[in-house]
């Protein structure tokens, strides 16, 4: 039986569109993070405390959102006017981040409120979540 032309480009089209599902597919499997609302997605089950010189390192080499949460502990305006890390944000609202793909580095004064910023976006983020182990103290001792 022959095919007519019309019939050719339809079953090639239809090929086509076949190949593309089948790769999306593949690709959401191996990496959910293409569909954050994958059912089975990657969400951040547990944070990391990092170090003061790992912090650098990803500051300088990474896409990472710095977040200042001493507005938690008193007057953050005013601690983060007298200094802050590198490209920080002041924030002490955990949800906006709820749904980010982005990795996210919290610091607090000495760590502890830190810690508890991280705690709150467990299993609502897709990046990364990291708390600077010892807070700015650390970062301002460490120089």
């Amino acid at each position: 039986m022959k095919m007519s032309r019309r019939d050719k480009i339809f079953l090639g089209s239809c090929i086509v569109i076949l190949i593309i599902l089948i790769s999306v597919s593949i690709a959401c499997v191996f990496n959910p993070r293409i569909v954050p609302w994958y059912p089975y997605g990657k969400e951040t089950r547990f944070y990391t405390n990092i170090s003061v010189e790992r912090a650098v390192n990803m500051i300088e080499y990474s896409n990472v959102t710095v977040v200042d949460v001493r507005s938690l502990e008193g007057c953050g305006s005013c601690q983060f006017n007298q200094g802050h890390l590198p490209g920080a944000i002041l924030e002490s609202d955990h949800t906006i981040f709820f749904n980010s793909t982005y990795d996210i580095l919290v610091y607090s004064v000495d760590g502890t409120i830190g810690a508890e910023f991280c705690e709150k976006l467990m299993n609502k983020v897709y990046g990364n979540v990291y708390n600077l182990e010892g807070g700015w103290e650390a970062w301002v001792s460490g120089g």
